[in-house]
């Protein structure tokens, strides 16, 4: 799984309510992060109409289908089916005042566009959604 980890670590004094308190601040940047990712990989990829004759004993017949236009190398994937949207997590760990953010495993594909292959270029969306957030989350501030 291809995932952003956030975690604190505070001494034994640190009391409950600023524990709670942090907690909450890992969360809300969580929840930042998931919801550009979630917006640059939303989208729809362009389709594309095709009509194909075939000629009969009774004249010509036709029947439709659809291809899809991939999104370039360097931009976000588009949305086909939604599957990969859909399948943005987050794994909370509240007793070490950690998350992390990734795909599901039904989902792994997105980890292999976010970094490509050999044969396919990468298609970043979870660093580019850190990135973008970057300045929003330097302003979150503990009460």
């Amino acid at each position: 799984m291809i995932s952003i980890t956030t975690s604190l670590t505070f001494n034994d004094r640190v009391d409950d309510q600023l524990k709670k308190a942090a907690w909450q601040m890992v969360v809300t940047a969580t929840n930042i992060v998931r919801n550009r990712a979630i917006v640059l990989v939303s989208k729809p990829a362009k389709r594309i109409r095709r009509v194909r004759t075939r000629s009969t004993s009774k004249g010509k017949k036709g029947s439709q289908y659809t291809e899809y236009a991939g999104s370039n190398p360097g931009q976000p994937p588009q949305v086909r089916t939604g599957h990969g949207r859909k399948n943005v997590a987050i794994e909370e760990h509240q007793a070490q005042l950690m998350t992390r953010l990734g795909v599901r495993k039904s989902a792994a594909y997105m980890a292999y566009l976010e970094l490509g292959t050999s044969r396919i270029a990468a298609r970043p969306w979870l660093v580019r959604a850190l990135k973008e957030t970057e300045g929003v989350l330097r302003t979150l501030r503990l009460p």
